[in-house]
């Protein structure tokens, strides 16, 4: 049986982010889904957040990882540390700069590229404004980790507040970890920016803005969380 941890952001990613969807629409599924809160989530810690997150991959042994923001510099910290087994596939969604400077998450930043993701296959997600990394930076970071990217116009940060409760595509990505995928992965140790559509600066990028399904409009970008 397939099993997906999902790790959030800054804050949490409580209903109706795609995140708590996605989580309802694995258990349908019949899969095995973990979305654990992670501790005091508005006041993070990143000692506090890795401690937890490595005894839910000891226990739960996830196939899959989906992370969103502050999940995907976790789990970077995690891949930096070493001491995580890997997992078949990965997906990181809207990281933050990583040089991020706010000043609640000052634990976690400044943070350097790991030199490997502990993932078979990885798909790194971004938006054309995100007011947290620049296309700039996510394409440095895309060319950095090696890994194949899908950037989302109009998008924000990928969360609610830029529209993405319901996301398709996203539970699509996780039902195809249920099929034989031969040889192929996107991992930094492979260099794989297999699939791409479009070419911008020497880098691969996807570029696709209907990858929320019927929300067609932007969404005024208001005060949010990481």
């Amino acid at each position: 049986m397939l099993k997906v941890l999902i790790l959030h952001g800054w804050g949490g990613s409580d209903d109706p982010h795609w995140q708590a969807w996605l989580a309802g629409e694995i258990v349908k599924e019949y899969a095995m889904v973990a979305f654990p809160l992670l501790d005091n989530p508005h006041f993070p810690s990143k000692n506090r957040w890795m401690k937890q997150a490595k005894a839910l991959l000891e226990d739960f042994n996830p196939d899959v990882v989906v992370c969103h923001s502050l999940g995907c510099t976790l789990w970077f910290h995690l891949c930096l540390e070493g001491q995580i087994v890997p997992v078949k596939r990965l997906l990181l969604v809207a990281p933050p700069r990583l040089t991020c400077e706010l000043e609640t998450l000052k634990s976690f930043f400044p943070i350097e590229v790991p030199l490997s993701l502990f993932a078979n296959e990885v798909m790194l997600v971004t938006s054309d404004n995100d007011p947290y990394m620049t296309p700039e930076e996510a394409l440095h970071l895309q060319k950095s980790l090696e890994v194949e990217m899908k950037v989302l116009e109009n998008a924000g940060h990928i969360n609610t507040s830029s529209g993405y409760g319901e996301w398709p595509w996203v539970k699509e990505w996780v039902n195809l970890s249920s099929y034989p995928k031969g040889t192929r992965t996107s991992s930094r140790s492979s260099g794989s920016t297999r699939g791409s559509i479009l070419k911008e600066n020497n880098a691969e990028i996807k570029l696709d803005s209907r990858l929320r399904g019927n929300d067609e409009e932007a969404v005024e970008l208001k005060d949010e969380l990481l």
